[in-house]
């Protein structure tokens, strides 16, 4: 019977309807790698464990499969979707060529104050999360402040296609994170390494040098790949 951190289901037991419960409780399993890759799951076995009909559950499974993040192994099991380290890094490569693109839009047009305000934030909640009270999951998690930033470049693009394409990228890219990356504590290397590239790359969409901007970008991406690649 599979079974979903309790710390997970509370935090999402209010939320309506179903199905946006059911897939954001398998979602953020498959992030903290409490779904492992070898294991198979059923509509009803969920059903059960979360204590809802099947419909919401199959409703969350089909969201989850055309992420990327799930796969049908047999005619009626569903297991975690696999990536080898070519397809990893393949998906990498993309999504530092779409981002690159997202940012020289966001500097060329520029920023709202509330936007820059925004990514400002959400930046420093990075830099500060070393002093963050640690949880097993928690809104100010450092891989979702990560990720929360780039997404809000992507948004603040302009461009509702490339923004939906990198929602996508971002979404797998966060299931494989490696096993040595989920064990090692990464936090001091957004501190000394991740925010201040974020910061420089702040420095220059408000300088609206969209060149620098994709530059700073792509190198970013490129650091993280002993994060998104099994070692």
């Amino acid at each position: 019977m599979i079974e979903f951190p309790t710390e997970i289901v509370e935090m999402y037991k209010e939320l309506k309807p179903a199905h946006k419960r059911v897939y954001r409780i398998i979602r953020d399993s498959i992030f903290l790698g409490k779904i492992k890759s070898n294991e198979k799951f059923t509509e009803e076995a969920i059903s059960t464990a979360l204590g809802c009909s099947r419909t919401p559950v199959r409703s969350a499974l089909l969201k989850l499969q055309s992420e990327g993040l799930l796969r049908h192994m047999t005619k009626t099991n569903i297991g975690y979707q696999e990536y080898s380290n070519k397809d990893k890094n393949d998906l990498l490569e993309l999504d530092i060529f779409l981002e690159g693109k997202a940012v020289e839009l966001v500097a060329a047009k520029g920023l709202k104050e509330e936007e820059f305000n925004m990514l400002n934030e959400v930046n420093q909640m990075l830099f500060d999360h070393q002093t963050l009270e640690e949880s097993v999951i928690s809104e100010y998690d450092v891989r979702d402040l990560h990720m929360q930033f780039h997404l809000l470049i992507a948004k603040y693009s302009g461009n509702k296609f490339l923004y939906k394409e990198i929602v996508s990228l971002r979404t797998m890219m966060r299931s494989f994170t490696s096993l040595k990356a989920r064990d090692n504590d990464h936090r001091n290397n957004f501190k000394s390494v991740i925010a201040p590239l974020h910061q420089e790359l702040l420095t220059a969409i408000k300088e609206g040098d969209s060149e620098k901007a994709s530059i700073i970008m792509r190198y970013e991406i490129s650091k993280a790949k002993d994060v998104y690649l099994s070692v």
